[in-house]
């Protein structure tokens, strides 16, 4: 009588202990879809190989897909710690709120996050992300054209959708916190996933949630308006956020005309980068290899997106 620890044979039913690693450990889709397949020899392994193919191309797909949003979530975090919109005083939990204070009265300079300001990766993470999710499909743009046809998405989509968030956001009184979220929806021929690159600053750690299970926990629903299909994803409109923002406050010159311009030579900067360091095969490349390997090169590339953006303001700076 087999134990409940026991794995069987994919192909024989015997048992086995030979797991496939193309496969092993993606994530769940829906409960129980993401189990181990097990051999009990190399020889049931290759002739059980046209039965497990298309599974585990599904559930490599999975895996890419999460490597992807780990990565450009990395890349926004290295980028905006570099460049940050606003000078930022404090953040902290305070009585089960998160409270964000900024100096309200510093000058239009794009300015690096202050170092020491917290301990907590996780508050760091929430006021990096404050009021991002509008820029940041813009701004991860040169990068997911490279990366996105790693895992062949069926469609990319953007929504808009009113948040539920698991910690209530103070903000100083100046400034304004917007409930209106932006994220994308990743579909994978018959499954559908939300990629929340900025749900930190909510309370949410996860950057990938299956579709479904994303709008259950998250959306608050109030009618049509709090969940708005933007449309398909333009992996080529590197400036669409700061040209809105353009378009608002041209009226009023000053701040942030400035802080528009200084944002739009450093994002050419980081599209010159991504395109000189990318093609779809380097692409691959960055996102292959074990856990521990691929956690290297996260960190890795984050270092490299740091040290790129240090050294153009450094330049930007010096300009008469």
């Amino acid at each position: 009588m087999p134990t409940s620890t026991e794995k069987r044979c994919a192909h024989c039913g015997k048992e086995g202990s030979k797991r496939c690693l193309g496969c092993l450990g993606a994530p769940e889709h829906q409960l129980g879809d993401a189990g181990e397949t097990v051999y009990c020899s190399k020889d049931c392994q290759e002739k059980g190989r046209a039965k497990h193919k298309y599974r585990c191309k599904k559930l490599k797909k999975r895996i890419i897909l999460f490597r992807v949003g780990r990565m450009l979530k990395a890349t926004v975090l290295a980028y905006r710690e570099v460049l940050f919109p606003i000078n930022i005083k404090s953040v902290e939990l305070r009585n089960g709120t998160l409270c964000f204070d900024y100096d309200t009265q510093a000058g239009p300079e794009l300015v690096p996050f202050p170092e020491g300001l917290t301990d907590d990766k996780n508050l760091k993470e929430a006021a990096l992300m404050i009021n991002q999710c509008e820029a940041v499909p813009h701004l991860i743009s040169p990068l997911a054209r490279h990366f996105f046809p790693a895992f062949k998405p069926m469609a990319l989509i953007r929504f808009d959708l009113d948040v539920i968030p698991v910690i209530p956001v103070q903000m100083s009184k100046e400034l304004e916190w917007d409930p209106m979220h932006t994220i994308l929806k990743v579909i994978l021929k018959d499954e559908s996933w939300a990629l929340d690159l900025t749900g930190r600053q909510y309370g949410y750690p996860e950057y990938i949630q299956p579709w479904g299970q994303y709008l259950e926990k998250k959306w608050r629903k109030r009618g049509a308006a709090s969940l708005q299909c933007i449309g398909p994803y333009r992996m080529a409109d590197e400036m669409g956020d700061l040209d809105e923002v353009f378009r608002l406050t041209a009226a009023r010159p000053g701040i942030w005309i400035f802080r528009n311009a200084t944002d739009r030579f450093a994002r050419r900067h980081f599209q010159a980068f991504a395109k000189s360091r990318f093609n779809e095969l380097s692409a691959k490349e960055l996102l292959r290899g074990t856990d521990e390997e691929f956690d290297k090169k996260v960190g890795e590339f984050a270092g490299e997106v740091k040290a790129l953006m240090t050294k153009f303001m450094q330049n930007f700076e010096q300009i008469p």
